[in-house]
């Protein structure tokens, strides 16, 4: 899925896969991170990017 497919789907709206899983992007950045610097990205920091991890920041 890349430039080519959002063209195609800007163009023809009906033909998008709705059923897609999101889930891969978020690793997206730690790939080019590795593929840039030649090491890998330290994912394990104390900033989590899973939702509700914030506990602090979810009181209820």
């Amino acid at each position: 899925m890349g430039k080519s497919y959002y063209e195609l789907i800007d163009k023809t709206p009906s033909k998008a896969k709705f059923d897609l899983e999101a889930e891969g992007f978020g690793f997206s950045a730690y790939q080019v991170y590795e593929e840039l610097f030649n090491e890998e990205f330290d994912r394990y920091s104390k900033h989590s990017m899973e939702s509700c991890s914030n506990s602090e920041g979810w009181i209820e």
